[in-house]
């Protein structure tokens, strides 16, 4: 058994169905990647499993346990986190502020001490400045920010949706640095991603979606050398 398993579901933003019979799953400490052009449904699926989209039909189980359409603080509190599209912040609070405010969960909450020590361990420019508010702080700190608020919450599963997204390309290398490093720490990642060579480089397995259907999976090596994924999102 996966520790993420969905099967066949289907999702809807009111009359128009964006998620088509959609199966994946996740094993434990895998990175799992979603491919996609604009629109394909990526966002749609990480906000499902989030519990911000009702499932229509068809089932997630994760650990064994039924997932679909609770509420998201039960899904957190499961141990199913995202890291949100565009980072979202609070913008005049301190870093460590930020971050306290990611144990907000029953299973975090009593390791709070130890696992903020741990996070600024791992992201040491944090530790620098963690009474600074997240306002002032580059796009690049803001998502290790982001990154480390999710650790906060001690994750079985972290989410990321698309977190390259209007970074300099400096700062991109050094997040897909980061997301290895969440997989040591036995952590399984669930990556959403428009940039696709560097994504399929460092996971273990892909999925393609387009237009809200799995058309294609395999390792990423495979993907890699897909000739209809290198002509559609590698311009090759």
């Amino acid at each position: 058994m996966s520790l993420l398993e969905i099967n066949n579901i289907d999702v809807f933003y009111g009359q128009v169905q964006v998620l088509h019979d959609l199966s994946l799953s996740i094993d434990d400490d895998e990175i799992v990647v979603i491919i996609g052009a604009n629109s394909a449904g990526k966002s749609t699926l990480i906000r499902t499993l989030s519990g911000q989209n009702p499932v229509a039909a068809g089932h997630i189980r994760f650990g064994g346990q039924a997932i679909e359409n609770r509420p998201s603080h039960e899904i957190v509190e499961a141990g199913i986190v995202q890291i949100p599209e565009g980072r979202r912040l609070f913008p005049f609070m301190t870093v460590e502020e930020n971050l306290m405010l990611g144990a907000y969960n029953s299973r975090a909450m009593p390791e709070l001490k130890q696992t903020l020590q741990e996070v600024l361990e791992l992201f040491p420019r944090l530790a620098e400045r963690r009474h600074q508010l997240a306002r002032t702080m580059s796009g690049g700190e803001q998502q290790m920010v982001a990154i480390a608020r999710g650790l906060m919450a001690k994750p079985k599963l972290l989410m990321f949706d698309e977190p390259s997204l209007g970074l300099a390309p400096l700062l991109v290398k050094e997040v897909f640095n980061i997301i290895p490093k969440v997989r040591e720490q036995k952590i399984p990642v669930l990556l959403v991603e428009q940039n696709v060579k560097q994504s399929l480089a460092l996971c273990d397995r892909g999925y393609v979606l387009e237009n809200g259907r799995m058309v294609i999976q395999g390792s990423g090596e495979e993907l890699l050398r897909n000739k209809d994924i290198k002509k559609a999102y590698l311009g090759a």
